[in-house]
C-alpha cells in the first residue's frame, strides 16, 4: 500500500495532519529535534495522553529516553522510568514482539511494560492503557515507541495500520540519523588526527603544541578534562606537564610516584586502558583529586612510548555523555604514538641546545645562530625560519 493510500485512511478529523506527517519525514537532520516532533505528531494523530521513545544503539553514547508532553514534573519522572524502559527494551528485542498492548488493571503476571504503565499512571492517573511498538532497522532493534491512552481511548483498528506504518517511518529516520551521527563522529576523529599530525611536523614550540593536542583530544572525545604526564629524568615520578580543564593551575607541575594511579599503571604496563568507575578501581590514586579538588569519574589513559622508551602518559577524564569507547581508545593510541616521538625529539633538541649552542656559542635559542650543525637538519631549518626556541621539559 502506498504512502498516499495509508494517509488517506486517517480519520476524517485527522486528514489535515497528512501534510504534517509527510513533512516530518522529509529530511530530518537532528535527533534532538526529530524525536520530540515525532512524539508530538503521534500524540495528536492518536489522541494519546503521552508517548515515549526509548533508544539503545551502539552509535549512541548512551541510552536515550524521550517523553512527550514535557513539563517540569515529567523531566524528573522520566529518569525514574529508565529501569522499566531498559527491561522493556530487553523484552521486545529478545521476544521479537510486533506489538504489546496492556490495560489497567493489570493481571497477576508482572512484566516490564506493566511496570512502565503503572509508573506512568502514578504520574497521571487518567492514563489507563499502553501500546508498545518496536523500532527496528533490518534485523536490529533500535528501541521502542510507547503510546499511553486515557480512560475510554485506545488505538482502534482504524488507526492501527497507520501507526504501524508511522513506526516503520520513525525507525528508518532514526537509523539514518544515527548513521549520520556515527559518520560525523568518525570525521571529527579523522580531522583531529590529521590536524595534530600536521602540527607535529610544523610546530616548534612543544608546550604550545601539546596544549593544543590535549585540548583537541578532550574536545573530540567530549570529555571534561585531559592531561599529559611525563616521567622525570630518573623515572621515579610522573609530572603533569600539560593540563586541560578547570583545575589546570592546581595540577601543572604536580608530581606523584610513577608507580601510582592509573597513569602509573599505564606507564608500568605499557598498555592503554579505559576505567569507567575509577572510585571502585584499586589502581586509582585519589591523592591527585584530593590535592586539586577535581572529581574523577572515568579515565581513558594511553602510554607515551618512543621506540622502546616509555616517557609518560596521556589521560582524558570524565566523558560527558556515555562511556569511553574502543574508537576513542584507538584515536588516542594513534595520536600518542606520534606525540611520543615529538616529545622525544624535543628532549634531544634541548640537549643539543644546552650542550652545543649555549655552551659553545652562548645562545639559548636558534635565533641569530651563524653556526648551525651541518649534520643536523633542524639547525638549518630553525635558523632559516628565524625562530626562537624555548623548550621547557620537566627537570630532574
Amino acid at each position: 500500500m502506498s504512502e498516499y493510500q495509508i494517509l488517506s485512511n486517517l480519520p476524517q478529523d485527522k486528514l489535515s495532519m497528512a501534510l504534517k506527517i509527510v513533512d516530518l519525514f522529509l529530511a530530518p537532520e537532528d535527533l534532538e529535534e526529530f524525536v520530540p516532533a515525532a512524539l508530538s505528531t503521534l500524540n495528536e494523530m492518536t489522541d494519546a495522553s503521552a508517548s515515549v521513545i526509548y533508544l539503545r544503539d551502539h552509535r549512541l553514547p548512551q541510552e536515550r529516553a524521550f517523553y512527550h508532553p514535557v513539563s517540569a514534573e515529567t523531566m524528573g519522572a522520566v529518569e525514574d522510568l529508565l529501569p522499566c524502559l531498559e527491561k522493556g527494551y530487553s523484552q521486545i528485542s529478545k521476544m521479537g514482539e510486533e506489538k504489546v498492548v496492556l490495560s489497567l488493571p493489570l493481571g497477576v503476571e508482572a512484566s516490564p511494560f506493566g511496570d512502565l504503565l503503572s509508573r506512568v499512571n502514578s504520574m497521571d492517573q487518567s492514563i489507563r492503557e499502553l501500546t508498545v511498538l518496536p523500532l527496528k532497522s533490518e534485523q536490529r532493534t533500535l528501541g521502542f515507541m510507547g503510546i499511553f491512552f486515557g480512560e475510554g481511548v485506545s488505538l482502534g483498528q482504524e488507526l492501527e495500520q497507520i501507526v504501524q506504518w508511522y513506526g516503520t517511518k520513525v525507525s528508518k529516520a532514526l537509523d539514518n540519523l544515527l548513521a549520520q551521527m556515527e559518520k560525523d563522529r568518525e570525521m571529527k576523529y579523522l580531522n583531529t588526527y590529521l590536524t595534530i599530525s600536521s602540527m607535529l611536523t610544523n610546530t616548534i614550540d612543544l608546550e604550545e603544541l601539546l596544549g593544543y593536542i590535549i585540548w583537541s583530544c578532550t574536545d573530540a572525545l567530549a570529555a571534561e578534562a585531559g592531561s599529559i604526564l611525563l616521567l622525570t629524568e630518573d623515572k621515579s615520578e610522573l609530572e603533569f606537564y600539560i593540563v586541560e580543564g578547570e583545575k589546570k593551575e592546581a595540577l601543572l607541575k604536580f608530581r606523584f610516584p610513577a608507580d601510582r594511579g592509573i597513569a602509573g599503571w599505564v606507564v608500568q604496563n605499557r598498555e592503554p586502558v579505559i576505567v569507567e568507575d575509577v572510585q571502585s578501581d584499586p589502581r586509582f590514586f585519589s591523592g591527585v583529586d584530593q590535592m586539586s579538588g577535581f572529581v574523577t569519574r572515568s579515565i581513558l589513559a594511553v602510554p607515551l612510548i618512543a621506540g622502546e622508551e616509555v616517557i609518560g602518559a596521556m589521560e582524558i577524564l570524565n566523558k560527558l555523555e556515555g562511556s569511553f569507547t574502543t574508537d576513542d581508545l584507538h584515536l588516542m593510541t594513534t595520536i600518542a604514538e606520534e606525540v611520543s616521538y615529538a616529545i622525544k625529539n624535543a628532549i634531544l633538541f634541548k640537549y643539543v641546545v644546552k650542550s652545543y649552542c649555549k655552551r659553545l656559542q652562548g645562545y639559548d635559542s636558534c635565533k641569530g645562530c651563524e653556526r648551525p650543525l651541518g649534520s643536523w637538519t633542524p639547525c638549518a631549518r630553525y635558523r632559516e625560519e628565524g625562530l626562537g626556541i624555548d623548550i621547557s621539559l620537566p627537570s630532574s
